[in-house]
């Protein structure tokens, strides 16, 4: 499968530019890939934090309809 690619352009401080090649130089790969793989990891942290919030409101929100559930219960059905 080949990866659509676009080309990005970006301003660096040269000391970063210098470690980023050092990096990609002990990976062996090329600046450009470290920088993708930089980014992709990134894009997934920020997605995960989302998915992580989204599955803490959703938790609050069946922790209150379990409330409800349970005086509605303890009304409707008698104690035995």
């Amino acid at each position: 499968m080949v990866t659509e690619t676009v080309r990005v352009i970006a301003n660096v401080p040269k000391d970063v530019a210098k470690r980023a090649d050092e990096i990609a130089r002990q990976r062996k790969v090329s600046r450009s890939k470290l920088v993708t793989e930089c980014l992709r990891k990134l894009v997934e942290e920020q997605q995960n934090q989302l998915m992580a919030e989204g599955y803490q409101a959703m938790a609050a929100k069946h922790r209150e309809f379990a409330k409800l559930a349970a005086n509605t219960y303890e009304e409707v059905v008698p104690e035995w």
